[in-house]
Protein backbone atom coordinates (compact mmCIF):
# COMPACT_ATOMS: atom_id res chain seq x y z
CA UNK A 1 0.00 0.00 0.00
CA UNK A 2 2.90 2.61 0.54
CA UNK A 3 4.90 2.40 -2.42
CA UNK A 4 1.15 1.85 -4.58
CA UNK A 5 0.56 5.79 -2.68
CA UNK A 6 4.44 6.81 -3.11
CA UNK A 7 3.52 5.90 -6.68
CA UNK A 8 0.27 8.05 -6.85
CA UNK A 9 1.84 10.69 -5.29
CA UNK A 10 4.78 11.00 -7.69
CA UNK A 11 2.35 10.49 -10.78
CA UNK A 12 0.38 12.94 -9.88
CA UNK A 13 3.29 15.87 -9.72
CA UNK A 14 4.76 14.20 -12.65
CA UNK A 15 1.23 14.28 -14.77
CA UNK A 16 0.88 18.25 -13.63
CA UNK A 17 4.29 19.43 -15.14
CA UNK A 18 3.62 17.42 -18.36
CA UNK A 19 -0.13 18.83 -18.85
CA UNK A 20 0.33 22.17 -17.76
CA UNK A 21 0.42 23.87 -20.94
CA UNK A 22 -2.66 22.21 -22.10
CA UNK A 23 -4.44 24.25 -19.02
CA UNK A 24 -4.55 20.75 -17.40
CA UNK A 25 -4.48 20.24 -13.65
CA UNK A 26 -3.67 16.95 -12.29
CA UNK A 27 -4.18 16.31 -8.04
CA UNK A 28 -4.80 14.24 -5.85
CA UNK A 29 -7.00 13.30 -3.04
CA UNK A 30 -5.39 11.39 0.12
CA UNK A 31 -8.77 10.30 2.51
CA UNK A 32 -8.56 9.48 6.00
CA UNK A 33 -10.78 7.46 7.77
CA UNK A 34 -13.96 7.46 6.59
CA UNK A 35 -17.47 5.58 7.35
CA UNK A 36 -18.42 3.05 5.52
CA UNK A 37 -15.52 1.92 3.92
CA UNK A 38 -12.34 -0.62 4.66
CA UNK A 39 -12.77 0.08 8.09
CA UNK A 40 -16.03 -1.93 8.13
CA UNK A 41 -13.41 -4.98 7.34
CA UNK A 42 -11.53 -5.34 9.61
CA UNK A 43 -12.25 -6.80 13.20
CA UNK A 44 -14.89 -5.09 15.25
CA UNK A 45 -12.71 -3.91 18.06
CA UNK A 46 -10.05 -2.44 15.98
CA UNK A 47 -13.34 -0.65 14.26
CA UNK A 48 -14.26 0.48 17.57
CA UNK A 49 -10.64 1.60 18.61
CA UNK A 50 -9.91 3.75 15.23
CA UNK A 51 -13.32 5.24 16.22
CA UNK A 52 -12.68 6.18 19.60
CA UNK A 53 -9.10 7.62 18.97
CA UNK A 54 -10.63 10.02 16.38
CA UNK A 55 -13.68 10.96 18.67
CA UNK A 56 -11.02 11.49 21.79
CA UNK A 57 -8.96 14.02 19.76
CA UNK A 58 -6.40 12.72 17.76
CA UNK A 59 -8.08 13.95 14.73
CA UNK A 60 -8.87 17.73 15.26
CA UNK A 61 -12.36 17.70 13.55
CA UNK A 62 -13.03 14.75 16.56
CA UNK A 63 -14.79 12.29 13.95
CA UNK A 64 -14.47 9.82 11.34
CA UNK A 65 -14.60 11.47 7.75
CA UNK A 66 -17.91 10.63 5.58
CA UNK A 67 -18.03 10.27 1.55
CA UNK A 68 -19.59 13.82 1.71
CA UNK A 69 -16.16 14.60 3.18
CA UNK A 70 -14.74 13.22 0.18
CA UNK A 71 -16.85 14.71 -2.69
CA UNK A 72 -16.72 17.68 -1.61
CA UNK A 73 -13.06 17.96 -1.69
CA UNK A 74 -13.43 16.82 -5.61
CA UNK A 75 -16.09 19.20 -6.23
CA UNK A 76 -13.26 21.87 -5.10
CA UNK A 77 -10.61 20.51 -7.43
CA UNK A 78 -13.20 20.40 -10.27
CA UNK A 79 -14.16 23.40 -10.30
CA UNK A 80 -12.73 26.72 -11.63
CA UNK A 81 -11.54 27.79 -8.23
CA UNK A 82 -8.91 25.55 -8.23
CA UNK A 83 -7.63 26.22 -11.91
CA UNK A 84 -4.16 27.05 -9.64
CA UNK A 85 -4.08 23.92 -7.91
CA UNK A 86 -1.66 21.48 -9.63
CA UNK A 87 0.55 18.81 -8.43
CA UNK A 88 -0.78 18.77 -5.01
CA UNK A 89 -1.79 15.67 -3.03
CA UNK A 90 -4.76 16.81 -0.87
CA UNK A 91 -5.36 15.38 2.33
CA UNK A 92 -9.05 15.35 3.16
CA UNK A 93 -8.69 13.60 6.43
CA UNK A 94 -10.13 16.28 9.25
CA UNK A 95 -6.47 17.15 10.36
CA UNK A 96 -5.55 13.65 10.88
CA UNK A 97 -2.37 14.25 8.74
CA UNK A 98 -1.10 17.15 11.30
CA UNK A 99 -0.94 14.28 13.90
CA UNK A 100 1.25 11.47 13.33
CA UNK A 101 0.43 8.12 13.43
CA UNK A 102 -2.81 7.92 11.71
CA UNK A 103 -3.46 4.61 13.53
CA UNK A 104 -3.20 3.81 17.22
CA UNK A 105 0.19 2.35 18.09
CA UNK A 106 -2.32 -0.66 19.93
CA UNK A 107 -2.76 -1.28 16.34
CA UNK A 108 0.90 -0.52 14.69
CA UNK A 109 2.82 -3.08 17.19
CA UNK A 110 3.55 -6.34 15.17
CA UNK A 111 1.17 -9.25 16.00
CA UNK A 112 4.29 -11.37 16.51
CA UNK A 113 5.33 -8.84 19.34
CA UNK A 114 2.19 -9.43 21.16
CA UNK A 115 2.23 -12.63 21.07
CA UNK A 116 6.14 -12.86 22.19
CA UNK A 117 4.81 -10.96 25.25
CA UNK A 118 1.88 -13.47 26.07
Amino acid sequence: MGAAKAALEVLCRYFAVSLADRKITVNAISPGWVEDSVLNALPENVQTMIRDWHAGGWTPRRRLGNHTDIGDAVALLCSPASAWITGQVIDVDGGAALMDPHLPLDIQQPFRAKAAQK
